[in-house]
């Protein structure tokens, strides 16, 4: 709904369990489905004081979409996806994109 690239999954005391993307989310809509049952283990983050080319790095080399964004102690303060990072470089080669909650959400017919 938020047009998220990705949802973390953490444990009760906010370490990172694993990751959600909209792809696992169709299984989850049988009934009882949880976040354990569909996400995917998480095998890597990134740290929040890490470069943005360190984390599209990253997202190429393991051939993901989003990584998660953590702390020095291991807790998850966001998501970072390939979206994102694209925004943020158009931005700065001075192109206007809109912010993500102007975005219309339901596709235009194309011509």
């Amino acid at each position: 709904e938020c047009g998220a690239t990705c949802a973390p999954v953490v444990s009760a005391d906010g370490a990172l369990l694993g990751i959600i993307t909209p792809s696992e989310l169709l299984p989850a809509a049988r009934a009882g489905a949880t976040a354990g049952d569909v996400m995917s283990r998480a095998t890597l983050g990134i740290p929040e004081d890490a470069p943005l080319a360190h984390a599209m790095a990253t997202m190429a080399q393991a051939a993901v979409l989003a990584l998660p964004v953590l702390a020095g102690d291991g807790a998850v303060v966001g998501t970072i996806g390939s979206i994102e990072a694209l925004r943020f470089f158009a931005r700065r080669w001075g192109y206007e994109i809109p912010a993500r909650d102007a975005i219309e959400r339901e596709p235009q017919p194309l011509g």
